[in-house]
C-alpha cells in the first residue's frame, strides 16, 4: 500500500510539474506579447501627442490614447504577476529556493492536438478489462436468448400419438388402440404478456 501511495504521489508530482512549467512558458510568451503592445501604444500616444501640439489632432484624441496606453500597461502587469506567480509554484513543486524569474525555460510549448481514439476499440478495450462490463453484457445475452424462447412460445404446443387403454374389467389382452392428441389451451393465447416482459428486460440491459 505504501509503494503504491509513493507511486501516485509521484505521478501526480511529475504531471503537475509538467504543467506548472509549461504554464510558465506560456506566462513569458503573454509577457512578452504584452510588452510589445505596450511599446507600440506608448509610440502610439507619443504620435498623437505632437500630432495635437501641431494642431492636427484634438485633446479627444490624445485622451482616447492615453486611455489605450494605460490599458496596454495594466494588461502587462498583469502578466508580470501571472509570470511571478506560475514561476514560484514551478520553484516550489522542484523543491528550490532560488528565484527561477532569471532562469530560461527551454522547452517550448507543444503543438497543440487531439488524440484520436477509435470508438470500437476503446469499447474492446474496456470490456476486456472491467470485469463489470463483461457481466452486463453476459446479462444482455441471456435477455436475448429469452425473448427468441418466448417468441417460440407464440404457437400453441401441439402433439399427436397413438394411444392404448384397457377398459375396467377386461382382461390384460382387450386393449382400445387409436388416435390421440393433446392440444395447449387457451388457443388465442399467443403469450403476449411474456414477450412483451422480455422485451423490456432485454431494453432494460442494453
Amino acid at each position: 500500500q505504501r509503494i503504491l501511495e509513493l507511486s501516485r504521489f509521484a505521478g501526480e508530482l511529475v504531471a503537475a510539474t509538467k504543467t506548472a512549467y509549461f504554464e510558465g512558458v506560456a506566462a513569458r510568451a503573454a509577457r512578452e506579447v504584452g510588452r510589445a503592445n505596450l511599446e507600440l501604444a506608448r509610440r502610439s500616444l507619443a504620435g498623437v501627442r505632437r500630432q495635437v501640439a501641431e494642431g492636427v489632432a484634438s485633446k479627444t484624441d490624445e485622451s482616447l490614447a492615453e486611455s489605450l496606453a494605460l490599458g496596454a500597461e495594466l494588461s502587462f502587469q498583469r502578466t508580470e504577476r501571472e509570470e511571478v506567480a506560475t514561476t514560484r509554484k514551478l520553484a516550489a513543486l522542484l523543491s528550490l529556493e532560488e528565484d527561477l524569474l532569471a532562469m530560461a525555460l527551454t522547452d517550448p510549448l507543444p503543438e497543440p492536438g487531439w488524440q484520436a481514439v477509435e470508438r470500437e476499440e476503446f469499447v474492446a478495450a474496456s470490456l476486456e478489462v472491467r470485469p463489470d462490463l463483461r457481466a452486463a453484457a453476459r446479462a444482455v445475452a441471456a435477455a436475448e436468448e429469452r425473448v427468441v424462447l418466448e417468441r417460440k412460445r407464440r404457437v400453441p404446443g401441439v402433439s399427436a400419438g397413438v394411444s392404448a387403454e384397457r377398459p375396467e374389467g377386461a382382461s390384460s389382452d382387450d386393449l382400445f388402440l387409436g388416435p390421440a392428441a393433446v392440444l395447449e389451451l387457451p388457443l388465442f393465447d399467443q403469450n403476449q404478456a411474456q414477450v412483451s416482459r422480455a422485451e423490456f428486460e432485454l431494453a432494460q440491459r442494453r
